[in-house]
This record gives C-alpha cells, structure tokens and sequence, in this order.
C-alpha cells in the first residue's frame, strides 16, 4: 500500500477514483446521475476506508442527508482516529458572479455556470490544533455518446476558510478535526459494531 502523506496526493487519488466512478456512471445509468456523497478516510497517510452514501439516500431531505454524514463522522474521527478526509460531491461552479444560486442560475443556458465535482480534503494538524483545509473544484460536461469531459482542476484555497464558515458540509468537516472540538479521539478497530455503527446510517463501506 503507497503512503500518501502529502494532502495533494491524497485528493488527487480520490479525485481519479471519483471522475473514474462518475464516468461509469454515466456510462451505465445515462446523463444526469449523479455521483453520491463520497467520503475517502485516512489513517497515518495511507487509504482506510471510503463510506458512500447510499442513492437512495441522497435523495433524502438535506437535514436528513446531514444528519447522516454528521453520524459518519463522528465514528470516522472519534472511534476509528482517522487522520484525514476527502469529501467529493457534486457541485456547481462558475467563474462569473451570480446574482441567484448556482443551481437556479445552472438552468440558463447562457450563465457560465457549470456542473462539478467538488473535493474537501481536511487534514489534522497537531501543531495548530485546526484542521489544514483545502478547497478544489473539477468542470465537467456532457459529449455526445453518453461522455463525460472534465475540465481544469480549479482550487479555491483563498476562499477555503470563508467556505467552510459559510457552508454546512465543510464547517461539519472543519469541525470534526478541531483539537478542542468532540470527546477523545481513538483508534478502535474496524470491526463488525463499527461496519454495523455506519452502514445503519445508511453508508456502503469499501476497506482498503
């Protein structure tokens, strides 16, 4: 197993292993499936796990999904001690200002947003006690036959800090790997009442 102790190797390997999983999606389901939440762990620079949101469950109400990720997390960090994770989702994105959401702007053909995968990568830092935070963003549309064509990786790290205040998903991560935030942390094994801790939460579970 490769050591991926540089955060940028780690979100570029989820970020291969998650186009990777869009593209097949697309292929066999048809435009217009989206990808579920994705949450890659790590543990002392090596991958641990990724916990996959069911899609029957990405359907849910947003209290509810978050309800379910918060649960994930507080196992992934406080009972298995992971060291780090990578939140991949779709998103939206856009290089204009956009004077209404991005999900209703998305809807004009001619207001530059864009579909996307976005990638959290929160990373403890035991010197600071707050979490390294980084922010990147992948364009994507549709070709024809059913393709899916990326565009340029676009990293917001300037933005990274406002994000994270501003938005429920990160601030949820960010606050997860805060030193003062949460009860101790441990490193219990991953065994069959902690398989059956996050699956109940209606997560699929990959161990690498």
């Amino acid at each position: 197993m490769d050591d991926y102790f540089d955060p940028f190797s780690k979100i570029a390997l989820t970020l291969t292993a998650s186009q990777l999983a869009k593209n097949m999606i697309i292929k066999e389901e048809g435009i217009g499936e989206d990808l579920s939440f994705n949450f890659f762990a790590w543990r002392n620079g090596e991958p641990f796990l990724c916990a996959q949101l069911e899609s029957q469950y990405m359907k849910e109400s947003h209290r509810k999904r978050f309800a379910r990720c918060y649960e994930l997390l507080r196992v992934l960090r406080f009972k298995l001690g992971v060291s780090a994770i990578t939140f991949v989702a779709e998103g939206y994105i856009s290089t204009v200002p956009q004077e209404i959401e991005l999900s209703l702007a998305f809807i004009e053909p001619e207001s530059g947003v864009e579909e996307c995968l976005t990638v959290i990568h929160c990373d403890e830092n035991d010197q600071t006690g707050y979490p390294d935070i980084y922010l990147f963003s992948v364009p994507y549309w549709y070709g024809v036959g059913k393709k899916v064509k990326w565009g340029n990786i676009m990293e917001f790290s300037q933005k990274a800090a406002k994000t994270v205040n501003q938005y429920a998903y990160p601030s949820m991560l960010g606050a997860a790997f805060r030193r003062q935030i949460g009860p101790e942390i441990s490193s219990t094994p991953l065994d069959y009442e902690i398989i059956n801790d996050i699956t109940q939460h209606g997560f699929l579970i990959q161990e690498f």
